[in-house]
Formats: structure tokens, C-alpha cells, sequence
């Protein structure tokens, strides 16, 4: 097998196109699936403590600029819902979603230190 080819193999599974078990325990290929989905289950977590309760400490969130995973827009209904502690939102320039890039995790460190300093002094 020449280099280029083993290259071309690296992201295809070693089983392509033989029968297989998935995440969700179908067996088969996508090709054996007929109809639509299965509709998702309904959530069963209740929290301790609705958003609008929350009063035990203030809230950062410091979500990574180029977070495809969790975008802002995901949890900004959430923290909208806490109204009796400080909430404070610092978007992290150039970082991904686990924030190890720069500058990213500079500013993460210093939005953590100020917000630390300015609800505990």
C-alpha cells in the first residue's frame, strides 16, 4: 500500500459498509432504516433549583467566541432567567470550545480573577 493510500484510509472506519452496531444499538446499515426516527424521549432531570430561586453565589459564564458545540445563544435563556445574584458574560476572542487557545484562555483567567475579586471584596 503506497503512503497517499494509507493517508486516504485514515478517517474511513475499518469496517466500511459491513454490518455494524451504532450508539443507538440499531443493527445494520443506514440503508436497513426505514420510516422516520424514533421521537426523542421526554427530559427527566428536574433541577434542584429553578434559575429564577438561584441564590446561592454569583454567576460567570465565560463561553469561547468560536464555540460550535455550545454557542453563547444556547445558554443566554438560562442565565436570563437569574435575576437575584450578579450574572456576568465574558465572550473569549479565538477560542474553541474548550478554551485552551490564546487569547482566549488569558481572558478567561483574567475575567475569573476580576469577577472573584469584585463579589468577594
Amino acid at each position: 500500500m503506497s503512503r497517499a493510500e494509507g493517508l486516504r484510509r485514515i478517517g474511513q472506519p475499518p469496517d466500511r459498509g459491513r454490518r455494524h452496531r451504532t450508539a443507538a444499538d440499531h443493527t445494520g446499515t443506514a440503508a436497513d432504516r426505514t420510516g422516520p426516527p424514533s421521537p426523542a424521549p421526554e427530559p427527566t432531570y428536574a433541577p434542584a433549583v429553578e434559575p429564577e430561586e438561584f441564590d446561592a453565589c454569583p454567576v460567570l459564564l465565560t463561553p469561547p467566541a468560536e464555540d460550535r458545540w455550545s454557542p453563547l445563544h444556547l445558554s443566554t435563556p438560562l442565565l436570563s432567567r437569574i435575576t437575584r445574584v450578579p450574572v456576568g458574560t465574558v465572550l473569549l476572542d479565538g477560542a474553541g470550545h474548550y478554551p485552551l487557545e490564546e487569547p482566549g484562555l488569558t481572558q478567561m483567567q483574567d475575567a475569573i480573577a476580576g469577577f472573584v475579586t469584585r463579589h468577594t471584596a
